[in-house]
């Protein structure tokens, strides 16, 4: 996903887990948007993560 080596932003390069949203850390908000990307629902994330969906 990020390489501090690489100047860009690839998102979708993987396949993410529900345990890596269910984890709060640092990179969370990108593995959001791949979440999104690979056609999570928002009230999905919402029981996975328990981030306001407003």
């Amino acid at each position: 996903m990020i390489d501090k080596d690489v100047i860009a932003f690839h998102p979708y390069s993987r396949t993410i887990t529900d345990d890596e949203l269910s984890t709060s850390t640092n990179e969370r908000i990108f593995l959001l948007a791949t979440a999104l990307h690979q056609g999570y629902t928002i009230e999905r994330l919402f029981e996975l993560t328990k981030i306001d969906r407003l």
